[in-house]
């Protein structure tokens, strides 16, 4: 086993994910062999290859004549549904109608589409193409000077969570039409880049868990804590209130209401966020949740607690991720019968009279279509992860050296766009790093474990130790791991909480041959393949067991239990911090209505989601973007509509 395991990983993995490098190991003899003629491009036959993309490898099949590209189509590939799918297939469809590998990527696919491009550059190296002879050029998309113009009810940028929640909410409530604007070649944003877990208070599926001593402690520690301000000691009260309700009934379950849920997203904020949004978002967030399901959405009947979230109260889609999310919308939407116009940025909002009536963008060629809306505009475009002037501005630290989870174009263009017409913002400088993200490349994927809970996971520095509570905060978290040796972790599971695919979708024992998880039947194999010091890994899950069974951290004050590492197989998965969340945003009440510098409603517009700011405060916890999005791209569906 190399040594500086962490490094690398950073070269190879980094490398092969963000600059799509081929791996050229597969030589198939081709199905189909003639004799090269002197003017031939190519040698006839069938040739395969592979290259990495965003999640795995993508496999490539090209079939050539001696002097024509005939077909080229991915035939594996474990790519994102709703990110790599255009790339997937515009590619090589362009690969063959132009015959040259000169083809642009697709915007919000740039890893897909490299891998995808050297993969095809490999088979035509093995069928002895010359290169340079496949220089051509595919037409590119100009400005014609034509405008057109389009008019619905209501018009919404951004084809993401609360974009597509907010398309549903406005048919719901008497919309005839309506027109979605999505700058990347596809729907989605960053929900189906995201774990895909909805904070809520649930009382059936909360019934079924006991509620532990630690959880009883942490209750009521923030009970008895000083209050910041006025609205922190209301916030106290209405918990208070509740709990005491819970415990007149002899309560043993598991604890919580949505009063709960509010006081805990407001006190991990720090105390800087809007109270009256976050009471709004808790106690929307089972009614909103029970929407989701009525449409179809299969939820996990078990709850657990996400990265950060601080109580189990998180819910998991029985499908990867957030995929399942924005496949119910996205079947929502389309039913209803909402264009979605792909490739199309909103430039520029329009106001008349001081109101919002419409939205000027730029078709993929770069002519400018206006759309009007009739009854309102819904900004729901994400935040400014992927902008790194922008989060500087905000945070120096946060260079173009930190990584993302977000989509590349994930850049702010709705804050801006609002700013230019008087919009005000608020938290602009609370950015959420990710402490549990994928080395290299920043994404959230690549995990080991089926569960989005860290109640049955343990993490270890480099030296085998233990460092923090694992339930933490995340702010806490990523601060305690950039503490440690390269800043980087490992997360350690047994055969307990690890089936045959993750929590993404993609399969555990492929990524172990791909080097992305590792497997050893012991933990000292496990130190070995990791370079941990195997005594210290040894001694660190043994302590660890014992917490579990006295459910007590003497080192670190962990609450949340639900077993030992004891199961072999054991698995290990490097982990370092990446940029996920833009608390801050445009300023919003509590019907989604945009807020000008003097506080005051700016008519005909309204914002849903990361586009936001108010709600998560100084530190987001995991789990309640998802809960976010859903809530307030309802209340903006609703509200364009009156």
């Amino acid at each position: 086993m190399k040594k500086k395991l962490s490094i690398f990983l950073v070269l190879c993995m980094f490398t092969a994910m963000m600059l799509g490098c081929s791996d050229s190991g597969n030589n198939e003899v081709p199905e189909e062999s003639g004799q090269e003629s002197a003017e031939s491009l190519f040698t006839p036959g069938t040739y395969t290859a592979e290259a990495f993309g965003h999640n795995d490898y993508i496999t490539v099949e090209t079939k050539v004549d001696e002097n024509k590209i005939l077909d080229v189509k991915v035939i594996e590939s474990y790519e994102t549904k709703y990110i790599g799918d255009v790339a997937l297939t515009r590619i090589p469809d362009q690969v063959v109608e132009y015959q040259t590998l000169n083809v642009d990527s697709v915007s919000g696919a740039t890893v897909t589409s490299n891998a995808v491009k050297a993969a095809v550059k490999d088979t035509l190296e093995q069928s002895s193409a010359d290169l340079a002879k496949l220089d051509g050029e595919v037409p590119e998309l100009k400005p014609t000077g034509k405008e057109e113009v389009k008019t619905y009810d209501v018009v919404i940028i951004g084809a993401g969570g609360a974009g597509l929640t907010a398309a549903v909410e406005a048919y719901q409530n008497g919309a005839e039409s309506v027109v979605v604007l999505e700058k990347m070649s596809d729907v989605g944003g960053n929900t189906v880049r995201s774990g895909g877990l909805y904070n809520s208070f649930d009382a059936p599926r909360q019934a079924k868990k006991t509620i532990s001593s630690s959880e009883i402690d942490t209750i009521e520690t923030a009970l008895s804590a000083e209050a910041m301000n006025d609205e922190h000691a209301e916030l106290i009260r209405k918990v208070q209130v509740d709990y005491d309700e819970y415990k007149a009934e002899g309560g043993t379950h598991l604890f919580d209401s949505p009063a709960w849920h509010a006081l805990q997203t407001y006190a991990s904020g720090d105390g800087t966020g809007e109270v009256t949004l976050i009471e709004r978002f808790a106690n929307n967030a089972y009614e909103s949740l029970s929407w989701l399901e009525n449409m179809g959405l299969d939820i996990d009947e078990e709850v657990n607690q996400a990265t950060g979230a601080l109580w189990q109260r998180s819910h998991q889609a029985t499908n990867p991720a957030g995929i399942p999310f924005i496949d119910v919308l996205l079947e929502n939407v389309t039913k209803a019968g909402a264009d979605i116009f792909k490739e199309t940025e909103a430039k520029e909002l329009i106001v008349t009279d001081g109101r919002v009536t419409g939205v000027k963008a730029l078709d993929p060629a770069g002519d400018t279509i206006t759309f009007n809306a009739n009854n309102g505009v819904i900004i729901a475009s994400g935040g400014y992860g992927a902008n790194v002037e922008m989060r500087m501005e905000n945070n120096e630290q946060l260079t173009e050296d930190v990584p993302t989870t977000n989509f590349p174009e994930a850049t702010g263009d709705g804050i801006i766009m609002a700013q230019e017409i008087g919009a005000d913002v608020t938290g602009m400088d609370y950015v959420q790093v990710h402490p549990l993200a994928t080395v290299g490349s920043g994404a959230l994927n690549g995990r080991a474990r089926r569960m989005g809970g860290v109640e049955s996971i343990l993490i270890v520095n480099k030296e085998g130790k233990r460092f923090v509570n694992e339930g933490e905060r995340r702010d806490v978290l990523t601060a305690a791991i950039l503490e440690q040796t390269d800043g980087v972790v490992y997360e350690i599971n047994d055969s307990q909480i690890v089936e045959e695919v993750n929590q993404w979708g993609e399969n555990v024992e492929m990524m172990i041959e791909r080097g992305r998880v590792f497997k050893a039947d012991t933990l000292e194999e496990l130190a070995e393949m990791l370079d941990l010091p195997a005594d210290d890994l040894v001694e660190t899950v043994k302590t660890f067991n014992t917490y579990v069974d006295a459910t007590k951290d003497l080192d670190f004050g962990r609450s949340l239990w639900a077993h030992k590492t004891e199961v072999g197989p054991f698995y290990g998965v490097p982990r370092s911090p990446s940029v996920h969340h833009t608390m801050g945003g445009l300023k919003i009440d509590t019907e989604a209505h945009v807020l000008n510098t003097d506080g005051e409603i700016i008519e005909g517009l309204f914002a849903a989601g990361e586009v936001t700011g108010g709600i998560h405060g100084s530190n987001r916890l995991g789990g309640n973007a998802i809960t976010d999005i859903t809530v307030f791209g309802r209340i903006a569906g609703t509200n364009v509509m009156k």
